[in-house]
């Protein structure tokens, strides 16, 4: 007989074999508790880098870990045991969970669900696991979640104040599969997250393995699924009949729940209420679902409305007559325009390009988010530059794009060609990651929308430090309009900064890095090397644009020099090697609210 430990919450029990020996002896070990199981709120989000290579299944526990070396791991058979908690002999065979040996016959596998496992690895003695990111360090605990649904993320972690040592997690669908994700703590910040996006339903293996062979030994880890709405699970939740957009229930695709009200909305009361031969969804392009209580158009009348899909897609641009109702700011144009509406379910990378007879078509090009609304224009193309628009971390909700139909006639088939990329991460995406009360931009963790963890900096950032630093009679995130998030090192963004200037047009190339090793905007702009402008081009002459329209130039500009040797030039219409442009004037280029401050 072996020791099992029952766990009773809320009058379910559950039995799970205590873990053996993680020597290679396999032999029987005494009788361990295997984790203090507490309530708690689900656990934070946060991505973690997905690795393609697949670990061995064992490694040799003399293995170096690939963290700091430290001495031996110490060994105590002792962990707490919850007060719900209870022991009994029973023969080791797992009532709940996965089928018994999931993972070899010599590992214990540990179900996972809603409520955190506290663990010490103290207990597990030598390993039989590793990961690409390390892991051999000691033992490992393994742990079983079942996901019944697809969802929008799935997260594991061990960022919790319980948490003290700096494990090694990583993430299979199989115990001896290929890794999903591997990730590890540091001994600053023990706690470490991975996060799965759009995860399919079924069974993952978390595996908790030792990070370092000195110091604290135990931490916490839980699990917590984002669901998807109801109105967009593709689940029937009412019993209606009906699912998702066409329930008369669901007012958006983000609405949770599909129950139906006693007044039935506008887009399914089967009349025409807006008068234009069309009642009701689908068959009203300007119901955007079932329970929309609006049938008359999302934009003025007269507008071409077209309705693309979350996802993108290709949308015919039929030719349009008569007299426009928007304008453009940065190219006014007399004709008819076609308004693609497109609904973005999270915060979204979105590109659009314009093609006539399946070649990029020059036409202007400008994205709102609202129809009517010229001041909530994002981005706008000109007619003489070749696109595509292209628009970064778009907030979630409707994206209305206005693609001029000019007024000289189509010489064949117009088409928009529509690219929708998720760009959720910790710092927008609605969660409250570090379980410290502040949300996305509200916490000190964040310093922009494109921040990947909220994790507090040991030192209050400036725009959350309840000071007006700048003295501008402004304190703090969102009050200070210098500031980009609670999170911010400072109050002065670069509006207003003497030395730059806010971006003033789109470029469709003619960006640069004068450090080769960094290719791509983002990189470039981190380290500081990232310039616009090229003084003999017609595209961008004065080198005051981007390839989107936004961020920050310098008002000083500079000379490259050594460009066939070091320089990158990146664009939408070429991106390589310099070509000989010594001698070209460029300036500093800043993409976020106050990554001109970087600059030195």
């Amino acid at each position: 007989m072996r020791n099992l430990i029952c766990l009773a919450l809320a009058g379910l029990i559950s039995c799970v074999p205590a873990p053996e020996d993680d020597s290679f002896g396999g032999g029987d070990a005494p009788v361990r508790d295997v984790g203090t199981i507490q309530l708690s709120d689900r656990g934070p989000v946060e991505e973690a880098s997905v690795s393609d290579g697949e670990p061995p299944d064992a490694r040799d526990s003399a293995m170096a870990d690939r963290g700091p070396e430290t001495d031996a791991t110490p060994t105590d058979d002792r962990v707490n045991l919850a007060d719900v908690a209870v022991s009994v002999d029973v023969p080791l065979t797992p009532v709940d969970g996965p089928p018994p040996g999931p993972c070899g016959p010599d590992n214990v596998v540990l179900p996972l669900g809603d409520l955190p496992l506290d663990l010490d690895l103290a207990m597990q003695g030598q390993g039989r696991w590793a990961a690409t990111c390390g892991g051999a360090a000691g033992g490992e605990f393994i742990l079983h979640y079942h996901l019944p649904v697809a969802a929008d993320a799935l997260t594991f972690t061990t960022e919790h104040p319980e948490t003290g040592h700096p494990a090694v997690l990583y993430l299979r669908t199989d115990c001896t599969g290929a890794e999903l994700s591997c990730t590890r703590g540091s001994a600053a910040q023990p706690g470490a997250s991975i996060t799965l996006r759009a995860p399919s339903a079924g069974d993952y293996y978390l595996f908790v393995d030792t990070g370092a062979r000195m110091g604290p030994t135990t931490l916490r880890v839980s699990a917590v699924a984002q669901l998807k709405p109801q109105c967009r699970n593709e689940i029937d939740d009412d019993g209606d009949g009906s699912v998702d957009g066409a329930d008369c229930g669901c007012d958006s695709l983000e609405d949770d729940d599909e129950l139906d009200l006693p007044d039935f909305p506008l887009c399914c009361n089967r009349e025409d209420d807006d008068g234009d031969g069309q009642s009701d969804y689908p068959n009203d392009p300007d119901c955007v679902t079932a329970g929309t209580d609006r049938e008359a158009p999302l934009c003025p009348e007269g507008a071409a409305v077209l309705l693309v899909d979350a996802a993108g897609g290709r949308v015919e641009l039929p030719e349009l007559v008569g007299v426009g109702g928007a304008t453009a700011s940065c190219d006014p144009l007399p004709g008819p325009e076609h308004v693609l509406v497109i609904p973005l379910a999270e915060a979204s990378h979105v590109t659009v390009t314009v093609q006539e007879n399946g070649v990029a078509l020059n036409t202007s090009v400008y994205a709102r988010t609202g129809c009517a609304d010229a001041e909530s224009e994002l981005a706008c193309l000109r007619s003489d530059r070749q696109g595509p628009l292209r628009l970064e971390f778009v907030p979630q909700g409707q994206l209305f794009v206005f693609i001029e139909d000019g007024l000289v006639n189509h010489l064949g088939p117009r088409e928009a060609i529509v690219t929708v990329e998720s760009a959720v991460r910790d710092c927008n995406d609605g969660i409250d990651n570090d379980f410290d009360g502040s949300v996305d931009l509200l916490d000190l963790g964040c310093t922009d929308l494109r921040d990947d963890g909220e994790a507090d900096p040991l030192d209050i950032p400036a725009c959350g430090n309840g000071l007006d630093d700048d003295a501008d009679g402004q304190i703090d995130f969102p009050g200070d309009r210098g500031c980009s998030a609670a999170g911010d090192a400072r109050e002065g963004g670069c509006e207003g900064h003497a030395l730059w200037q806010p971006v003033s047009c789109i470029a469709e190339s003619w960006m640069w890095s004068s450090d080769s090793a960094f290719q791509d905007l983002q990189s470039a702009n981190d380290n500081q090397v990232l310039y616009s402008g090229c003084n003999h081009s017609g595209d961008n002459a004065q080198g005051l644009c981007s390839l989107d329209g936004t961020g920050w130039v310098s008002t000083d500009t500079f000379v490259m020099a050594g460009c066939d040797a070091s320089w990158w030039h990146i664009g939408g219409r070429h991106t390589g090697g310099c070509g000989g442009h010594d001698g070209d004037t460029v300036r500093y280029l800043a993409l976020g609210q106050d990554d001109c401050w970087d600059y030195r």
